[in-house]
């Protein structure tokens, strides 16, 4: 018994009380963020209730994670991508639909959308996969698992449809696989087949609405009918597979070395890209398609999908240096600003504390990251690392598209803030990941 509490001694006494510090306060402040937004609404109590219970569950993972040896999830971890794999294909059954979405299980007293949970079990069996591989990673048909990974979860979350999160696995898998060793050339050869896929319905719907007269003509129509129609998409994929392999042979009889099978890897990530666009396609609403859009070209929709970001920009805008002061933001107050306690939170706060507590916020997100990048260096092996890698990817980019999207500097996709925006799945998850961290970073010294 002595030597059990000898070993949770140890294990506090390693925390990184910074991390948790800076994740405990990020929610005391959504807590407060939260009271305000929804205070319009006479509803301020519940929203604020139903967050603190998320946030308790939350704390309490958080703990029992870091009592437990993050190897042994290591171990487990294929078992644990099993259960989540599982728990995808339920909700295609069993889920309920909100918005046009299948995500969530209605458990009763509240909402459980599994797909927070199962970004963290991806990390953790792509970790597993890539510390056992890390010798061999560099090899092509290394990361044929790992990429049967990646499309297990993404393909049946754009089932459900939820395009939003299903874009997060890509930059997580990209990092991941690079920082492990794998081959340059590859990682580039995923990231376009990554580019394909959301970037010919996004562009076929760009054309649609900004130049409608270009898909009147014979040459436009046909390359956007290649955008839903099989046989056209086939006409063109094989026209531009000829056209690259001509261009090899020129550059071939130039006596300039180009591997043929350089070659060949791209026009396999176009056929699999196009067709991989065909699922995306049929995931994206029309207003999710418009959110793109819109990012690129404000003016085309500024009743609608441009709406969001013009009112963004104001209630930032009009916090000035130090805010209207809490509670008193008249966008917010007027319900002028959409979801402003999930999607757009970061911008009722603009508008209540200023440029000051906005970049308050914003410092500790950067001590927070930076506490995370610790861990990942003071791992003691390298499953923790890329564990740790994985988890600071998730935060790095829902940061920087959240906060970005406020500004107008990113396309509006619905991705939350870590630890404010409402959100009890989002919340729980959050602090689950702060436990496996905590788990790794507690043990860097055992061995």
């Amino acid at each position: 018994m002595r030597t059990d509490e000898k070993k949770y001694e140890s294990i506090i006494s390693n925390i990184d009380w910074a991390l948790i510090g800076c994740a405990f306060v990020l929610s005391l402040v959504g807590l407060i963020a939260v009271y305000s937004t929804t205070l319009h609404t006479g509803e301020p109590a519940t929203f604020v209730f139903r967050q603190m219970l998320a946030l308790a569950i939350g704390l309490i993972f958080c703990i029992l994670i870091i009592m437990v040896n993050y190897q042994l999830l290591l171990g487990l971890s294929y078992y644990i991508y099993g259960i989540g794999i599982l728990l995808l294909v339920s909700l295609l059954f069993f889920g309920t639909q909100i918005r046009g979405t299948r995500a969530w299980f209605n458990l009763g007293f509240f909402y459980f959308q599994p797909v927070e949970i199962t970004k963290l079990i991806f990390i953790i069996a792509l970790s597993t996969y890539l510390s056992s591989n890390w010798k061999n990673i560099f090899r092509l048909n290394r990361l044929f698992f790992p990429m049967a990974l990646l499309f297990f979860n993404v393909g049946l979350i754009l089932l459900q449809p939820d395009f939003s999160s299903a874009i997060v696995y890509f930059p997580i898998f990209i990092l991941m696989i690079y920082f492990a060793g794998a081959n340059v050339w590859h990682t580039l050869h995923i990231v376009l087949f990554g580019v394909i896929s959301a970037g010919i319905p996004l562009l076929s719907t760009y054309i649609k609405i900004k130049h409608p007269a270009f898909i009147r003509t014979s040459v436009g129509g046909f390359f956007y009918r290649g955008s839903y129609d099989i046989n056209t998409a086939l006409i063109i994929l094989f026209s531009i597979s000829v056209l690259l392999l001509l261009i090899w042979w020129f550059i071939h009889k130039l006596k300039i070395k180009l591997p043929l099978v350089f070659i060949v890897g791209i026009i396999l990530v176009l056929f699999a890209g196009s067709f991989s666009s065909f699922v995306v396609s049929r995931s994206l609403k029309e207003y999710q398609r418009k959110r793109f859009i819109v990012f690129v070209a404000p003016e085309i929709d500024p009743l609608g999908a441009g709406y969001n970001i013009d009112q963004s920009k104001v209630a930032i805008g009009s916090g000035k240096f130090f805010g209207k002061g809490l509670f008193s933001g008249s966008q917010v107050g007027l319900g002028f600003l959409p979801e402003q306690h999930t999607d757009f939170i970061f911008s009722s706060i603009g508008e209540e504390v200023g440029f000051v507590g906005s970049s308050f916020i914003l410092a500790i997100y950067f001590l927070f990251i930076w506490r995370i990048l610790v861990i990942v260096k003071d791992s003691k092996d390298r499953g923790g690392s890329l564990v740790a890698i994985g988890i600071a990817v998730m935060f790095v980019f829902y940061l920087l598209i959240n906060v970005g999207m406020t500004l107008g500097l990113a396309p509006v996709t619905g991705l939350p803030l870590p630890f404010l925006s409402y959100g009890g799945s989002a919340i729980v998850s959050a602090w689950v990941a702060v436990g496996i961290l905590e788990s790794i970073y507690s043990r860097r010294f055992t061995y």
